[in-house]
């Protein structure tokens, strides 16, 4: 057969003037790239070596095992490795995104009921992972937390950073599981690769203390005691604190406090700002309550109103509705009466149009009962008639030292 031909079926068909195809994704000198299924390289993601955040190179049992089994001789089955596939790919995928900041005009860039995976970074130090369905999506999952990020002592949304992956076919697969074991994985791989270094330092060093005629006993190089320093990997900081719980209800009050809510309680000298913090909202809730041509409202509407704007859990009980339902001829301004100014300020000027209420301030939320509510032992703070109080805490529920700083109300920017 002459050369440069081609072979369809049995009949030899010469090729002239052949030219070698030219393929973005085909050139050995070419950094790796993630091919998104369309022609345009511009649309592709630089594929990162080594590892960063994520063990994709040598992930570790279950995700290096190929699943077959060996039914007699000479029959086996197979099945495919899934999660094998996803931790190899995804997780090369996710260490060469970069991060962004946590800014409603970045998470915006992801498209609504995106399904998939998430991380949370703080200093640049891998901080949360998580996943989204495609009910809330990522970009509504991650507006969540940063709203959860704000009013908070020793914390602020601006300190973090996050990276998103949208995934097909996510309902099958659980990303989250695999990135978090994939994070815990490398923390052991580094660990190890330490420990081995230790070793190999204190060999050279005893080699050359030996060679240099290893006299002085009191010169010997000491080994690294190794003994129970296997490594005691972690997942990422915040998994399993409490950050990505949702507020289940009143049930959620009496169980103990979450870590995450321990370390960065809510900061009654952040500002609240019911009005601007709305208008991140708009898809959901309405920048303003529905007001009367004098600029007035019921007090329920406005109290309803002000629990959904703010970014802290604001939660009103039943109780505590019903008897705002039964002073309906009660009429405020939601203007002054939400008027920008620092949380305790704000919720002690609340407070005062609230008879027969009291506002309780716990480490993680905020609630509105009846005066009688037995809710208050659970509370650091408590707010009714337009006076705080501080209420004696829980063993192993400190109140923050911010917090109690904060008892004149002056309004602490940096956290807001």
């Amino acid at each position: 057969m002459p050369p440069n031909t081609e072979v369809h079926g049995v009949d030899p068909v010469p090729i002239e003037n052949e030219e070698k195809a030219t393929d973005p994704y085909d050139d050995d000198d070419a950094p790796d790239q993630a091919f998104d299924g369309k022609e345009s390289p511009t649309a592709s993601v630089t594929l990162i070596e080594p590892p960063r955040d994520f063990a994709w190179n040598k992930p570790g049992k279950p995700y290096d095992q190929i699943k077959g089994k060996l039914v007699a001789p000479g029959f086996a089955t197979f099945e495919l490795n899934i999660d094998k596939a996803v931790a190899e790919q995804l997780g090369r995928l996710f260490d060469s995104v970069e991060t962004v900041e946590l800014t409603l005009e970045k998470i915006r860039n992801i498209p609504p009921k995106s399904a998939g995976v998430y991380a949370l970074y703080r200093q640049d130090e891998l901080w949360y992972v998580g996943k989204a369905d495609s009910k809330k999506g990522l970009a509504g999952r991650l507006t969540r937390h940063r709203r959860k990020l704000m009013n908070r002592a020793g914390i602020s949304a601006s300190e973090i950073k996050f990276k998103a992956c949208l995934i097909y076919s996510f309902a099958a697969i659980d990303v989250e599981t695999i990135l978090i074991r994939l994070a815990v994985r490398k923390k052991q791989i580094d660990d190890d690769e330490e420990r081995t270094k230790a070793a190999n330092d204190h060999r050279i060093a005893l080699k050359a203390w030996k060679k240099a005629g290893g006299e002085v006993v009191s010169g010997v190089p000491q080994p690294v005691n190794l003994a129970g320093k296997k490594s005691k990997a972690k997942p990422p900081a915040l998994n399993n604190s409490g950050f990505g719980s949702n507020d289940t209800g009143k049930e959620r009050d009496s169980q103990k406090t979450s870590r995450f809510d321990t370390a960065h309680p809510l900061e009654l000298a952040s500002v609240v700002n019911a009005f601007d913090s709305a208008t991140e909202f708009s898809d959901i809730r309405r920048h303003l309550p529905d007001m009367a041509e004098d600029g007035t409202c019921p007090l329920l509407e406005a109290v309803v109103w002000f629990s959904e704007a703010v970014y802290f859990t604001c939660r009103i009980s039943k109780g505590a509705r019903s008897l705002l339902a039964r002073q309906e001829k009660i009429k405020v301004d939601p203007r002054t009466l939400f008027a920008k100014d620092s949380m305790s300020a704000c919720l002690k000027k609340v407070s005062l149009s609230l008879a027969g209420l009291k506002i309780l301030v716990l480490e993680g939320r905020v609630l509105i009962v009846e005066s009688d509510d037995a809710g208050l032992k659970i509370a650091h703070v408590c707010f009714e008639n337009g006076t705080q109080t501080s209420v004696a805490t829980q063993p192993g529920s400190p109140q923050s030292a911010a917090n109690l700083a904060a008892q004149d109300g002056h309004p602490h920017e940096g956290t807001a």
